[in-house]
């Protein structure tokens, strides 16, 4: 079987917004039991749709891991708010199916500069606020001492937490590994400590990037300046010394592989 984790590094809602639709859609047609359909709507929304409840982090299957949090509620498709702008009374927040639902555009924009939603900071968390620069994740005492005490996500710890874990544990079982749009830049390197390190064996290094174009022809396919350069440059320094990049099996592999062709693979993560 084929499993597919997400890793991202975006804190906006519109992937978990259109993934749980379509979900949902295909669930009216094939319906899936109580239990499977919660499990399913927290992985894909990382948590954030209902996060006291973290079962969904210990079950295999497809996942969607947002490193950074949400920059807006994910709401639940079946409880659609009737009205905008949000009322002072109202307890359901601002969230993506409002923002990305049938509301005219004027609308949409103007409730994001009025109170409530602008009084209210979003759950959206850094990765230095969780990961120190060794790579190792903040006990919850450390992670209060970083965030403050007052922040008003910092009940999300264990959430937080728990998504890092995960990750580790994908990014530890994958034998393929797809890079999709990012720059690759130092700054990365904490964040890449804690999932990346100590990871052993093999595995395909798939580096999706446009400016990769600009490097098909030169003689080194591993180019300081290029995706895939950076990708290697970056990675080579946290995975162990054993660690093979092998090339991917996909076509169009001098825009995407970080080097040439493989075999299949069980299980594939991709990072965002």
């Amino acid at each position: 079987m084929k499993i597919i984790s997400v890793l991202s590094f975006n804190y906006d809602p519109y992937l978990e917004f259109s993934l749980r639709l379509a979900f949902l859609h295909r669930h009216r047609v094939n319906p899936t039991n109580p239990g499977e359909l919660s499990m399913y709507r927290q992985a894909i929304t990382s948590g954030f749709e209902k996060p006291e409840d973290q079962n969904w982090l210990e079950r295999e299957g497809f996942c969607h891991l947002k490193f950074h949090g949400v920059c807006m509620s994910t709401g639940d498709p079946y409880k659609p708010r009737q009205r905008l702008p949000v009322q002072a009374d109202d307890r359901v927040p601002l969230n993506a199916h409002d923002f990305f639902g049938g509301f005219p555009l004027e609308a949409k924009l103007a409730v994001l500069s009025q109170p409530p939603f602008s009084n209210i900071p979003p759950p959206v968390l850094l990765p230095w606020k969780i990961i120190d620069d060794s790579g190792r994740i903040l006990e919850q005492n450390e992670f209060l001492s970083t965030v403050g005490k007052d922040w008003r996500h910092a009940n999300l710890y264990q959430l937080f937490a728990g998504i890092w874990k995960k990750a580790k544990r994908e990014v530890m079982q994958a034998n393929k590994i797809s890079f999709v749009g990012l720059s690759m830049g130092p700054f990365l390197k904490p964040a890449f400590r804690y999932p990346f390190s100590d990871r052993s064996g093999s595995a395909e290094i798939v580096v999706v990037n446009t400016e990769n174009e600009r490097f098909k022809s030169h003689n080194d396919q591993l180019h300081p300046r290029s995706p895939r350069g950076r990708t290697y440059d970056l990675l080579k320094d946290i995975v162990s010394k054993d660690f093979r990049f092998l090339p991917s099996a996909i076509s169009l592999t001098e825009k995407n592989s970080l080097m040439g062709s493989s075999s299949r693979q069980r299980q594939s993560t991709s990072l965002l």
